[in-house]
């Protein structure tokens, strides 16, 4: 029953072996290893401590100790981590245990009072080791085995106890970075903390408030050990190197992950956004070719027969002359997204624009985009490389940091740009302070290397133009700075829980917030640049030519208009001269002179010049005597549509006053489609039907009724013989005088 809670508790612990550390013979050694393998663990005994030595780094490793001397004294302190799961079958809790690590994972059982009986019903009972630097170790109940099932009960207390330090003292190495007493009045935790000037040395202020909430946290007491330098290893007063010997427990400064220092230290957590680079005033770039550098020359050629294919498709499916006539500029004007009103009727053409509505749409979006990405993109000119700055006429300087010298500038690398930039340009003056850095930069002829959340308040007293020209060449691109610690340290584990609960309340990114700078905005772009008059000079250019080309071409239209007219003019000439010609023929001036009236002596009474059929009386008119004139051969009339269209009779010109009027007989041709009139009524009010004035003949093309007879293929026969029409009277009568058509339901 021991031997199976050992066992259970291994596996709890998921390990992949299991080394027995005792001394005994090598019967006993043999049962044991027996033993432990019916459980599918993997086992190895031994009394020698160099079997530690043979272990493997990333796996957890079983270690059950059997003590018989004091095997113990000769195990380094390395193997009591957290790697290495111990379980001790001991009476007592041996001496050694109270100087281990802090991570330590122990588990002892006591085997004393147990006999065969008790193997079978009782239980195995399971205790945990807690080992705190300043008060040793304790025994906590952990869990118990019982009914070959292992209770665990006490897992939680057990994880809360090791995050309780109880105000055990952790040191945190900070570089002292730019603080000095002469720059701040105040210890240089009170600068840390200062809030105020949140850009200076922000990398090592955010770690240092990060590492103090992690002390806090673990409720341990805070000790700052400054360091001059930050992360070289020239000097002993380096925060890489009090790590890496353990002297201190926290950073104080965000570290890069780099390959030489994985071996030396711990990442806890991420802490700082680090970018550091060189910052310039650039030259403003000119965009007069931005109209057309958004699409390639192929792509201008496949735009072009897309419109070329789509004017002709447009053209080809239209239906009447208009559209035909409209089809070239409903293209172009679909094409530059302005209105476009001629709608094809036919779905034919209704479907040929809807694909032109759909591709100009298309290549408007992709025009606008590219626009805008030529501006973001192509704003400002100057150099964009380490390569590209050492072959520019600017000269260059730095801040002074010691990873700035000593991982960069005053120290070999294998970096061939950064090299090659040195040779060209770095200077025995190349450390300058940052207010000095900044006054270079304004002048414009010299790139100043800084990290950037330090540079960006300085950059207050630029002018927006400025602003706007500013430049950077990165050295190192924005990346997460990490907090770290001592490897594989005794407070690892618990730092690195305690920053993921950091993480996770969002204590780590208001720390970032509160630090972090924002570049100052340059006001004066819309997007990326300012437009100016060079960037749109041709496209006026064009513009005004176009203008230019549209007055001529309206000049053209006005000349050829005024050629038309006189032509049109002479043609009517013509047209009277041939129609005066014809109405005076010798045949109807012989008709009209035999219906002239005798000559009377009598003075003529003063009588108005015309007399409305509303003036006369209701009778009849009188008739008027026949007059022989000699017709045109016209077909007759169409007959009407469903919809009551009136059938026009023909135009004439309208002939000289001396000229017959011509009359044409709308009987010989209408009565078959017009009921009879209606009989005349007494007056009544208007509009009740039938109207005093109301004629009984039919009426002008302008004021045919707009109704139609139920079978208009059956004639009607008049009642009388027709009338003559008042309005081929030789004096015409005004439109409002003429009398209305009543209206039938």
């Amino acid at each position: 029953m021991l031997f199976e809670a050992i066992a259970m508790a291994f596996k709890y612990k998921i390990v992949g072996s299991i080394i027995i550390f005792a001394c005994c013979s090598k019967f006993d050694a043999a049962k044991l290893v027996r033993t432990l393998n019916h459980f599918d663990i993997q086992t190895t005994i031994s009394c020698d401590s160099n079997i530690f030595k043979y272990t493997h780094k990333h796996r957890l490793q079983g270690i059950l100790y059997i003590p018989a001397y004091n095997e113990l004294d000769l195990i380094p302190l390395a193997y009591f981590s957290n790697w290495y799961k111990w379980v001790i079958v001991s009476d007592t809790l041996p001496e050694k245990l109270h100087t281990v690590r802090y991570d330590a994972d122990i588990i002892l059982i006591k085997p004393i009072n147990f006999n065969n009986t008790q193997f079978q019903n009782g239980k195995v009972l399971l205790d945990d080791v807690f080992i705190h630097p300043q008060n040793g170790a304790t025994l906590h109940a952990w869990a118990y085995y019982h009914d070959r099932a292992l209770q665990v009960i006490y897992e939680r207390e057990r994880i809360l106890r090791r995050m309780n330090l109880q105000h055990f003292t952790l040191k945190i190495a900070t570089p002292l970075g730019l603080y000095s007493n002469d720059t701040y009045e105040g210890s240089f935790k009170d600068y840390l903390q200062d809030m105020s000037m949140p850009e200076r040395d922000s990398g090592i202020r955010s770690t240092y408030i990060t590492s103090s909430l992690i002390i806090e946290r673990l409720n341990a007491t805070e000790l700052l050990i400054p360091t001059q330098l930050w992360s070289t290893e020239v000097s002993n007063s380096s925060m890489l190197l009090q790590l890496h010997y353990g002297s201190a427990d926290l950073a104080g400064g965000a570290l890069r992950i780099m390959h030489s220092r994985i071996k030396k230290l711990d990442y806890a957590m991420n802490v700082w956004p680090f970018h550091v680079g060189f910052t310039y005033l650039a030259e403003r770039e000119s965009s007069n070719n931005m109209f057309i550098a958004p699409f390639t020359v192929m792509v201008w050629y496949c735009c072009l027969a897309l419109f070329a294919i789509l004017l002709v498709a447009q053209r080809v499916t239209a239906k009447s002359s208009m559209e035909k006539e409209g089809a070239y500029m409903a293209v172009l004007a679909t094409y530059l997204q302005q209105d476009a009103s001629a709608v094809p009727k036919g779905i034919s053409g209704r479907w040929a624009f809807l694909v032109l509505s759909i591709s100009a749409m298309l290549i408007h979006a992709y025009y606008t985009s590219a626009i805008v990405s030529a501006l973001m993109s192509t704003g400002r000119s100057g150099p964009d490389s380490l390569r590209s700055l050492g072959d520019s006429r600017y000269s260059i300087a730095s801040e002074d940091y010691d990873y700035m010298r000593y991982l960069m500038f005053d120290v070999p690398t294998n970096w061939d740009d950064l090299e090659y930039l040195k040779r060209k340009k770095m200077t025995n003056d190349f450390y300058k302070d940052m207010k000095e850095g900044v006054k270079l930069i304004q002048k414009g002829q010299t790139a100043y290397h800084t990290e950037y959340n330090q540079l960006y308040p300085h950059l207050r007293i630029f002018t927006d133009d400025q602003l706007c020209k500013l430049q950077y060449v990165d050295t190192v691109p924005e990346i997460l700075s990490w907090l770290t610690t001592t490897k594989r340290g005794q407070w690892t584990d618990i730092f690195k829980s305690t920053g993921a609960w950091l993480h996770e309340t969002g204590l780590a990114k208001r720390i970032v917030s509160r630090i972090r700078v924002r570049p100052p905005p340059c006001r004066a772009a819309l997007l990326a640049e300012r437009v100016n008059i060079h960037d749109i000079a041709p496209l006026l250019a064009l513009t005004v030519g176009a203008v230019v080309m549209a007055v001529i071409i309206l000049a053209l239209e006005v000349l050829f208009a005024k050629l038309n007219k006189k032509k049109l003019a002479s043609l009517h000439e013509r047209m009277n001269h041939m129609l005066s010609t014809l109405y005076s023929s010798p045949l109807l001036t012989k008709n009209q002179e035999s219906a002239k009236p005798e000559p009377s002596t009598a003075k003529p009474e003063s009588t108005p010049a015309y007399e409305t059929p509303c003036q006369q009386q209701y009778s009849a008119p009188a008739p008027v005597p026949p007059v022989i004139f000699i017709a045109p051969q016209v077909p007759p009339p169409p007959t009407p549509s469903y919809y009551g269209d009136a059938v026009r009779p023909i135009e004439y010109a309208y002939p000289p006053t001396t000229a017959p009027q011509p009359a044409w007989n709308y009987d010989q041709y209408y009565q078959q489609y017009y009921q009879p009139p209606p009989p005349i009524y007494p007056p009544a009010p208007y509009p009740y039907p039938p109207h005093p004035c109301e004629t009984s003949y039919p009426y002008p093309p302008e004021y045919a009724p707009s109704y139609r007879p139920p079978y208009p293929h059956q004639p009607y026969a008049l009642p009388y013989p027709p009338s003559p029409s008042p309005y081929l009277s030789s004096t015409y009568p005004r439109p409002n005088e003429m009398a209305t058509r009543p209206q039938y339901a």
